[in-house]
């Protein structure tokens, strides 16, 4: 069986269609960049069909034009020049299994009508023969072109698109695989020897450059790029700088600039814990924790939360810290209006504030008498209205006939 080596979502959605459409008769088009294994997929498809045939790979781009009807479906003796003896195609000697057609989006306009008949009748026909021959063939193509952009610009035949089109299967770009990058990195290192390199292994700074760097080339650059540094390497394992010299200079400047580039960049994106953040970027807990305690100190990424919720984000000045007194009242109270009662944590949260900030500002509310707390110690202890609360609003805010506060703030 075929091995396709990953674990990441994107991936698993792909093989779980494949396989569905792998227990069909129907042709299946595989989509995909170049170096995405398009064609260990159709190997993966023709495993799973069950089919006792043979599988048979065509190189659309390889085949010539003047040719391709004979590489397809074979000749007879004396039907062209050089033909010295009768010809078996390559349709034919899939019978019974799968026939993969690489790269169907570079087969020359005039021969596609021909592999249509094919498609629809189920029938060959060598050149120099009258009669037809029936043959029995599951079709699996791919392409890492857009046809049906070339449908439109009438490059390819849309008659044959809906032919192959019957179950489409996409799959996804290494850069979108996540750990898969170093999963396979760690698979191609360990498996060198069969490609004549030095077994090796990988050193936990070669995570930063593996996930920097965007794969144009998908799997098939990787594997090249861990054979290069697995021969260059003189220690038992390939170190993060000398990948990232293989790779080219803009990698190494990222890497040679700091694991926090990459940090900040994920929590652009949100807030997230310690141990999400070492899996998205691939690095162990201890290195991650130098790097956050660094980031900390210099007031460029906070804490939020304790414990088990705990999470870093980007520094922000928090929404209380730009507010008047008032206007900070405003919110505490909005809060326990909306939940009946206000925690630490939960300030914390609504205004994207440290816990110490809001303990602060929760402390001098209670001195003020517009909040009490609740009863409750430890970390469920709350706090809600005191007798002072209605007296507490934003300088020029309605008030309702009670004397509460009406006025909000927008996160």
């Amino acid at each position: 069986m075929p091995e396709i080596i990953g674990r990441s979502a994107a991936l698993r959605a792909a093989l779980d269609l494949a396989k569905r459409f792998a227990k069909t008769p129907a042709p299946v088009l595989l989509l995909g960049e170049t170096g995405t294994g398009k064609e260990l997929m159709a190997q993966w498809v023709h495993h799973h069909s069950g089919r006792v045939g043979a599988f048979v790979a065509v190189g659309c781009p390889n085949l010539s034009e003047d040719l391709i009807e004979s590489e397809l479906f074979g000749h007879r003796r004396g039907a062209f020049t050089g033909a010295a003896a009768d010809r078996v195609g390559l349709v034919e000697q899939a019978h019974g299994g799968t026939l993969f057609l690489d790269e169907i989006g570079d087969l020359p306009f005039g021969v596609q009508s021909k592999l249509l008949r094919f498609l629809q009748e189920g029938t060959i026909r060598r050149l120099g023969e009258n009669a037809d021959r029936r043959v029995e063939v599951r079709v699996v193509a791919a392409t890492w072109r857009d046809l049906t952009k070339m449908v439109a610009e009438r490059k390819f035949r849309s008659d044959l698109y809906q032919r192959l089109a019957w179950g489409i299967v996409e799959l996804p770009p290494l850069r979108e695989r996540g750990r898969d990058i170093e999963i396979l990195a760690r698979h191609f290192l360990k498996t060198s020897l069969q490609l004549g390199g030095p077994r090796k292994g990988l050193s936990r700074d070669a995570s930063t450059v593996l996930v920097s760097h965007d794969w144009p080339g998908n799997v098939r650059e990787l594997q090249r790029t861990l054979y290069q540094a697995a021969v260059q390497t003189r220690g038992p394992r390939v170190s993060g700088r000398l990948l990232s010299e293989v790779l080219g200079t803009a990698v190494a400047e990222t890497f040679n600039g700091d694991v926090s580039v990459a940090i900040l960049a994920r929590l652009d994106r949100g807030a997230c814990s310690a141990r999400e953040l070492a899996e998205h970027l691939m690095l162990s807990r201890s290195q991650l924790q130098r790097q956050l305690v660094a980031l900390i100190s210099s007031s460029v990424v906070e804490k939020i939360g304790r414990g088990n919720q705990q999470r870093y984000r980007r520094a922000v000045k928090g929404q209380l810290s730009a507010l008047t007194s008032d206007q900070r009242h405003a919110l505490v109270l909005r809060v326990i209006a909306q939940e009946g009662r206000v925690t630490r944590a939960r300030l914390a949260r609504e205004a994207g504030i440290s816990g110490r900030t809001a303990t602060r500002v929760l402390h001098e509310m209670v001195c003020e008498g517009s909040i009490t707390r609740d009863g409750r110690g430890g970390r469920m202890q709350g706090y809600s209205l005191g007798p002072a609360s209605g007296r507490i609003g934003l300088p020029g805010s309605p008030r309702s006939k009670s004397g509460a506060t009406s006025a909000t703030i927008a996160r």
